[in-house]
């Protein structure tokens, strides 16, 4: 608990801040004791309801598991103590308007849900004044059809703070790509200086939090789940521009139709390995997911292919109990997956004001001793690198419009 306290406390206080009224639902795989839980509840901001389900491990037979030679025995599936918050989210679906079901190392602040509420309704904007259908779904630019744009929702991307702000920490100058370079230049957007990653926003902490820096540097931001060999951007039709996250992909005998065009990072320059739409290298897993709960409904009702909540049929296998791992159900693998997933494109803003605002802190540091050193990327250098795709991004778009447009 020394660990996990001051992550929702920080985290709690940050949405109260930002105004809005919080309540807590922690699901453990143990008994959690009376001691311990009004041990919890004394270190939380006042006004925060507190419930507790405790042994919450489901059981089954564990058929497709890892240990084939137990499958004819009930057993603890301790995979899928990372489902049990659907549980929680159906049952108190009416009660809340958004829902935070993230792991409990990860710092969720009150800016990261007023940005994924900012960016959603922009994005329901732009659906209600999209087309049912538009010329060329594969185009990095333009207008963009309704379909599209409901599969759209704002992505977050893991970081950590560095724990050696040494240059050896992270990527090897031979392993950031030559012919994408460092782009700190956003003038065309009215910025006069370079602009870099705002850590303040993401992964400043209190004193309780004793692992590292409580005001890191823009150079101490580290991500290693994706990296610029991943990513394309897209300009929206108001004209901003967005990196899109690995996820959606066709599936055999699967209309692909809302299928979203993007110019990738491959296209500026010459990537050493282009990864395959699936590496999960790239996948940028955020270790949960928020939702309103109009769109916990529409992901329900009309988007996923599988339920996103109980009861888990088809094509779910044995109750969502059947191979599915953490990553799936509270990493937010689901909502971007396609098989038993919604196929959801997840974007970044590039806007250097809003880019800092899809950072999350994974508190507990501990990724960046564990991943070796060509996959530790600096955030700030990521940004950099999108920004001259973007600008490479503009300079084919008008080039693909003098094509089709002669003069």
């Amino acid at each position: 608990m020394a660990l996990v306290v001051p992550v929702m406390k920080e985290s709690i206080e940050s949405m109260q801040k930002a105004g809005f009224e919080v309540d807590l639902y922690m699901i453990v795989s143990y008994n959690m004791t009376n001691e311990r839980r009004a041990a919890v509840l004394e270190h939380l901001p006042e006004g925060v309801n507190l419930e507790v389900w405790s042994d919450a491990v489901p059981i089954d037979y564990d058929i497709g598991g890892r240990k084939p030679a137990t499958a004819d025995k009930v057993v603890q599936i301790n995979r899928a103590l990372a489902r049990q918050h659907r549980f929680v989210v159906k049952d108190k679906l009416w009660d809340y308007d958004m829902f935070a079901a993230f792991e409990d190392d990860m710092l969720v602040l009150g800016d990261h849900l007023k940005h994924h509420l900012y960016v959603s309704e922009k994005l329901q904007h732009f659906r209600q004044e999209a087309p049912d259908e538009i010329d060329n779904i594969k185009l990095w630019f333009g207008e963009m059809k309704e379909k599209q744009l409901q599969r759209m929702r704002p992505g977050f991307i893991r970081v950590e703070v560095l724990l050696k702000d040494e240059p050896n920490t992270t990527q090897d100058k031979t392993d950031i790509e030559d012919n994408i370079p460092l782009d700190f230049n956003f003038s065309d957007w009215g910025y006069e200086e370079d602009q870099h990653v705002d850590p303040s926003i993401c992964c400043n902490v209190g004193s309780n939090f004793t692992t590292a820096s409580q005001e890191p540097s823009a150079s101490q931001l580290m991500v290693w789940e994706t990296g610029i060999g991943g990513l394309g951007v897209r300009e929206l039709p108001d004209g901003s521009w967005v990196a899109l996250l690995p996820g959606p992909r066709p599936l055999p005998g699967v209309p692909f139709d809302y299928e979203i065009g993007n110019f990738h990072s491959g296209s500026a320059g010459k990537l050493k390995n282009r990864p395959a739409l699936s590496n999960p290298k790239f996948m940028a897993q955020s270790a949960g997911w928020l939702a309103t709960r109009y769109e916990v409904l529409e992901m329900q009702t009309q988007i996923c292919r599988a339920s996103i909540l109980p009861p888990f049929g088809e094509p779910h296998a044995r109750d969502g109990l059947y191979m599915n791992n953490v990553e799936f159900w509270s990493g937010g693998l689901q909502l971007w997956c396609q098989r038993d997933g919604c196929s959801f494109q997840r974007i970044i803003q590039l806007d250097p004001k809003n880019f800092s605002k899809h950072l999350m802190y994974h508190t507990t540091n501990n990724k960046q001793t564990a991943i070796t050193q060509e996959r530790r990327v600096l955030v700030d250098n990521l940004l950099a690198q999108l920004n001259g795709v973007r600008k490479a991004a503009i300079r084919a778009k008008e080039t693909k419009l003098k094509k089709i447009r002669p003069s």
